[in-house]
């Protein structure tokens, strides 16, 4: 069974603690309470430094990008003639076979090999090297003794291996041709230009936000839980915990098992995490609530209605195409699902935090 990724498994853990709107009755009702003292002391929001790095765009990121570009557009023709090289993926049917038997797990049709970076046994792809497509090969190869299938450590066996096809990957030349085919640009110097400008504007938008979440981590160090609502707390946690539940049955797994293996730590220790989690969670949530409150900063229909039509605009749906491609869920619903009215929220009050740092 393939593991999730560790990365994958926490970014699964922040999505589902945005997910809890629903439990409310109407849009941004959550958190709305009419004074704060009782679970949390603000510290001082106003002044705090917020300072955007420098960013630059240097020639070989530009030669990168360039290149990457060439990569993503390779062209890729199956010849059915010719001699295999050793960089080729080739397309093979094979049969292993040992003491003239077939051996189960030794076979497969219409394979794809890439010779190069083969994990097959040491002289089976370096067998094919040499060879002509349509031929069928036969490879006197050994296991190694270390191998994992016991039945065939240090074992003599024979393959029968028919190249299909192979593969040749072609990348583009780096000229005017290719510029005008693939961008609106005509010379290498306006290309590049484009190239860096691009850039350049991205690894500023990348820092604004990186100075944006360090101010407001900042401001979140500077402020005191006194205690943490109940309900809301709960159901962040208990959200957490049943998505991997469900989880562990999409992939036909205990829970514990689940746990263990993809996340390597026992459920005591993923539980612990996940409740000190939720309670980061919340303490962000109550400042940004908190400090609406105190400035009476509050998200409009209008405002929100806009939002939703821009989302919609951004993903190529109207309100009825999306309905369709969500089960039947509108717009409406699926705001309210992932908490949209909290999410514009944050964005209010750390753009206030920027008006008022130092």
């Amino acid at each position: 069974m393939k593991k999730l990724s560790k990365i994958l498994v926490l970014l699964l853990l922040m999505s589902m603690t945005l997910m809890l709107a629903s439990c409310g009755d109407s849009i941004g009702d959550r958190f709305q309470y009419d004074d704060f003292s009782k679970y949390i002391t603000l510290g001082e929001y106003k002044g705090i430094e917020y300072k955007v790095a420098e960013v630059e765009v240097t020639e070989e990121e530009i030669e990168n990008q360039i290149q990457e570009n060439l990569q993503a557009a390779q062209l890729t023709n199956e010849l059915t003639e010719g001699i295999v090289k050793a960089d080729d993926t080739v397309n093979i049917s094979y049969v292993g076979k040992l003491d003239g038997e077939a051996f189960e797990g030794g076979s497969g049709e219409d394979y794809s090999l890439d010779l190069a970076n083969s994990n097959f046994i040491d002289g089976f792809a370096e067998g094919l090297v040499g060879s002509t497509v349509g031929e069928t090969v036969v490879l006197n190869l050994t296991f190694p003794e270390d191998y994992s299938n016991e039945e065939l450590a240090g074992q003599e066996v024979v393959f029968d291996v028919t190249v299909n096809s192979r593969t040749i990957v072609t990348i583009p030349e780096y000229n005017e041709e290719f510029i005008k085919e693939y961008s609106d640009y005509n010379t290498k110097e306006e290309y590049e230009e484009y190239l860096k400008n691009t850039m350049l504007e991205e690894k500023k938008v990348y820092a604004e936000n990186e100075a944006k979440s360090n101010l407001f981590l900042a401001v979140l160090d500077g402020c005191e839980i006194i205690e943490y609502p109940e309900n809301e707390l709960n159901e962040t946690y208990e959200t957490a915990i049943s998505s991997y539940e469900d989880l562990a049955v999409k992939y036909d797994m205990e829970y514990t098992e689940f746990v263990e293996q993809n996340l390597g730590v026992s459920v005591e220790e993923f539980e612990n995490q996940a409740s000190e989690y939720s309670e980061t969670v919340i303490k962000q949530e109550l400042v940004v609530y908190a400090i609406a409150k105190e400035e009476e900063i509050t998200i409009t229909d209008d405002e929100y209605q806009d939002f939703l039509n821009e989302a919609l605009d951004e993903a190529g749906y109207d309100r009825d195409s999306f309905e369709a491609a969500n089960d039947g869920v509108g717009i409406e619903e699926y705001a309210k699902q992932n908490d949209f009215y909290s999410k514009m929220l944050m964005e209010k009050i750390v753009d206030l935090l920027v008006e008022y740092s130092a």
